[in-house]
């Protein structure tokens, strides 16, 4: 199910609408889920806000969050909202505000308004801000999250059935980390009870002057059902700071390592290669772009959602010449849609042009094509060596894991001679067709496919000056 099309909404500009938002957000939002001493000391703290609208809730969370000395060590911020600010708004929306610093940088990496799940990060990435544009009873019921602390916020749509009524909130029960807290306006006895339904307890605070009342409520369920086998947390034996060990430095092994450490996870990475990229990643350059798909639906999301995070993720280091390739855009030929069709689906849809458009005769032989404006080419093992090289991240090149073990709810890497690598909290497998021999013979339907490119110096006697390869193109095959 597509969560679109997504619109802008026209915003409360009045100053005493902003100043009374930041107030608000202080006073019910953040007091009413005992912020910020419930996160003091924690390893993570998220929190879920079902209107994000512009932004003020976020802001006000993160400037508690920087100004506590006992802060947790990551703030995750789920933020629901059916019409994303573009950054002219929210720099109109903040001038002059108390928190006008902190709002300077929204813009900076607003998102495009797209049905997506969007992931951005600040203060090196202590701070996630994972914004989902599109209705909250369409989103809530395809999250996964362990949330401490719900804002229950009614800004962009009217509590009612339709939008967010009892029925979605049923879904908080299954996001509710135990003894998970709420904090909203006073809400209509049909929303209390679907909180109520849930599992919450409810109370009431009166509200101080020039402040309306709040409705608190507590995780407190009669039975709290064990999450599925897929969602269930990593018993790790040293929580502190869990140890993970990935298996090959290719661009999923350099990918997954820096993820995981900018999760404070301490990661080993291992690759039988000398150096980073390995035999997997080793190509000249690796295409990335966008996708359009008439059924809107997960998997179509999914992709977007990737190439909109890939973008941001690249755009800083080919700007500073850390990694070469370019942002310069993309164009990848339609096989079945003319280019009127094309647009038709890009206005059905509510795709922005900054994110894809469609171009009649736009191919070497004509036919039409999509441009994704975000995309481009990248050097994968630049790419490699440049995320390896993050703090938190320990490589070992030449160095070939043979076996696997398990050991007191502990995993140990074998070299040679049954050699102990390293004894780690988890293994996550990223070395291609060699993954399989490590797993164990699961019996997985894999098959082994191998990439290659073909290199052609731009001073090929008889080859012609062809000006589409300014930038990549992708048809049928690459």
């Amino acid at each position: 199910m597509s969560w679109g099309p997504v619109l802008p909404a026209g915003p409360d500009f009045r100053p005493e609408a902003e100043r009374g938002a930041a107030a608000l957000a202080a006073h019910q939002l953040l007091g009413g889920n005992q912020l910020p001493g419930r996160w003091a000391g924690r390893s993570s703290f998220v929190v879920l806000e079902t209107g994000f609208g512009l932004g003020h809730n976020f802001l006000a969370t993160w400037a508690a969050w920087q100004q506590d000395a006992r802060r947790c060590d990551r703030l995750v911020y789920l933020g629901i909202t059916r019409h994303p600010p573009a950054p002219a708004e929210l720099h109109h929306a903040h001038a002059g505000t108390p928190l006008a610093v902190l709002a300077s940088r929204l813009p900076q990496c607003s998102p495009w308004p797209t049905p997506d799940l969007h992931c951005l990060g600040f203060d090196g990435g202590r701070v996630r801000l994972l914004l989902a544009c599109g209705d909250v009873a369409q989103v809530l019921p395809e999250l996964v999250a362990q949330v401490d602390a719900f804002y229950l916020v009614a800004y962009e749509s009217s509590p009612t059935p339709g939008t967010w009524g009892p029925r979605a909130l049923r879904s908080l029960h299954r996001l509710a980390a135990p003894g998970a807290t709420l904090a909203a306006c006073a809400l209509p006895t049909e929303l209390c009870q679907g909180l109520q339904a849930a599992g919450f307890e409810l109370s009431q605070a009166s509200g101080q002057p020039h402040q309306p009342a709040i409705t608190l409520a507590r995780f407190a369920p009669r039975v709290l059902a064990q999450p599925p086998p897929g969602r269930q947390p990593l018993r790790l034996a040293s929580p502190q700071r869990p140890k993970v060990a990935v298996i090959g430095a290719g661009l999923a092994g350099a990918a997954v390592a820096r993820a995981l450490a900018g999760q404070g996870v301490a990661v080993q990475v291992f690759d039988r290669q000398p150096a980073a990229a390995g035999e997997t990643s080793g190509n000249a350059g690796g295409l990335f772009h966008g996708i359009v798909h008439g059924h809107d639906g997960p998997h179509a999301r999914w992709l977007r959602a990737a190439a909109l995070h890939t973008e941001r993720v690249l755009r800083p280091l080919i700007e500073a010449g850390r990694v070469p390739g370019n942002l310069a855009g993309l164009l990848r030929g339609e096989q079945a849609l003319s280019a009127g069709g094309m647009a038709a689906l890009l206005q059905r849809q509510g795709l922005p042009a900054g994110y894809a458009q469609a171009r009649a005769d736009a191919l070497p032989g004509g036919g039409s094509a999509w441009f994704y404006p975000g995309g481009g080419w990248v050097a994968p093992a630049a790419l490699c060596a440049a995320w390896l090289a993050d703090a938190g991240i320990q490589p070992h090149y030449r160095t070939a894991v043979l076996g696997l073990q398990t050991a007191a709810g502990r995993w140990r890497l074998l070299g040679a001679e049954n050699h102990c690598l390293a004894e780690v909290d988890a293994v996550v497998l990223c070395n291609a067709a060699d993954a399989a021999r490590l797993a164990g013979g699961a019996g997985w339907p894999l098959q082994t496919l191998r990439g290659q490119t073909t290199l052609l110096p731009a001073a090929t006697p008889g080859l012609p000056v062809l000006p589409w390869l300014s930038i990549p193109i992708a048809d049928g095959g690459y």
